[in-house]
């Protein structure tokens, strides 16, 4: 289940095959993966969609302003025209400048829901110029939102998937310690085999008889297919290489990846409980 047979393919530990617990383990891993891909997708939608809201929103702004100084600058020119109190040319020319300034700002607003909307469209999959406009038409909830710090740590400690993964990957080098561990015995292995022998003259003929024998070995196949020559062999084969120095070696190379793993994971937690 963890590792095994003995062969000579490398897979992830060196000398055996990966097992169905690893095989399994990997499996889930890669299903971590998709799930973590799918998670930052809607996040980053959710995000230039809410951007973009405020975008719109900062526009609406900027629009307003720029009437304001619009208005401010044509009063101002006014008095300055008519030679009225309050009319003076240093008076304007700072309304003009502060207008368009106010005309720079509603530009650049228009010119960031350009780019937030062709990044919605991008992430979204949709055509950058199908004669239509992308607006939010949701609003933001107002409802006030107390946080409960506990439940919310012990939620996000459980379920969110860099955890989830970085545990499935310990749990896959703890089996694989496991199984290298046994490289570092003695092994013994129980053996045997059967054959099915063929003898003649001949490989292929329309006769048997050889003219030697009374069972006729003069067609090959023909002795063969009759089954009356079977071998069986038994036995055990001891192996046990001097110091296991390659066995210790992989042995502590995966202690060394344990460790560093767990590292890991105690590292993304804090990164959970900072954020």
């Amino acid at each position: 289940r963890i590792a095994g047979p003995v062969g000579q393919n490398i897979q992830g530990l060196s000398g055996v095959n990966q097992g169905v617990v690893i095989a399994r383990i990997n499996n889930d891993i890669s299903i971590a993966d998709f799930e973590f891909s799918v998670n930052n997708m809607v996040f980053d939608v959710e995000k230039l969609y809410w951007d973009l809201y405020f975008a719109y929103r900062r526009y609406a702004s900027a629009v307003t302003n720029r009437e304001a100084g619009l208005k401010t600058w044509q009063d101002a020119k006014v008095k300055f025209d008519l030679g009225a109190e309050g009319g003076d040319g240093f008076l304007e020319a700072q309304a003009r400048d502060a207008y368009y300034d106010r005309v720079a700002q509603e530009e650049s607003s228009l010119a960031l829901i350009d780019t937030l909307e062709g990044g919605l469209r991008r992430i979204c999959g949709l055509p950058l110029s199908d004669g239509r406009i992308l607006r939010p038409a949701d609003d933001p909830i107002t409802a006030r939102f107390r946080p409960d710090w506990n439940s919310d740590l012990a939620m996000a400690l459980t379920r969110r998937v860099e955890l989830r993964r970085q545990k499935w990957n310990i749990k896959s080098t703890e089996l694989q310690l496991e199984a290298a561990k046994s490289f570092t015995n003695p092994r013994l292995d129980l053996v045997g085999s059967a054959q099915m022998n063929g003898f003649g003259d001949r490989l292929m003929s329309s006769r048997t008889a050889d003219g030697r024998t009374d069972e006729g070995f003069h067609n090959f196949y023909d002795a063969l297919l009759r089954g009356h020559q079977k071998s069986y062999s038994i036995g055990a084969q001891f192996s046990m290489p001097f110091g296991f120095r390659a066995a210790n070696a992989q042995v502590r190379n995966l202690e060394l990846r344990l460790a560093k793993s767990r590292q890991v994971l105690r590292a993304q937690e804090d990164d959970v409980i900072f954020e």
